[in-house]
């Protein structure tokens, strides 16, 4: 999605999130419109109704690219912040005790960020989908920072 097409100068969490539940909405409507559809379309034209189930799957996907969307955006973030964790580890005779490193503090605070946008915007199920997707990348990505 160009920004320019929504008259938008950025596309933010809230904007992929309403996008999201429209298209949940679609999504839920589609099989009851279906139904109906399929009561009055004469027997021939009834070849038609396929063209609806693949309308179904392209929301479907589309859907589930705007989550990946949530991911890689959060993803791409999380390497900003992590570029800088080998200093935050090293150890240092001034650091007895192990505190929080600075990056892994805006990673936290991007992740609830996040969750703080997409929650009231997003179906639980969704919420849970993205979430899930993000820690999936985010067990590798972190691994690889600090194996690094």
């Amino acid at each position: 999605m160009r920004a320019n097409s929504a008259a938008l100068k950025s596309i933010a969490f809230k904007h992929l999130a309403l996008a999201s539940q429209s298209l949940g909405l679609v999504l839920a409507l589609i099989p009851h419109l279906k139904a109906i559809l399929s009561a009055y379309v004469p027997e021939a034209q009834r070849q038609l109704l396929r063209e609806v189930d693949s309308a179904h799957a392209d929301l479907e996907r589309h859907q589930q690219e705007l989550f990946a969307k949530f991911v890689s955006i959060l993803e791409e973030r999380r390497r900003g912040h992590v570029s800088t964790l080998a200093a935050a580890l090293a150890p240092s005779e001034e650091r007895r005790r192990p505190e929080t490193s600075a990056c892994v503090k805006a990673v936290v605070k991007d992740l609830v960020q996040m969750h703080r946008h997409l929650q009231p915007l997003l179906s639980r199920q969704h919420l849970h989908a993205v979430f899930a997707q993000v820690l999936v990348a985010f067990d590798a990505g972190l691994l690889d920072a600090y194996q690094t």
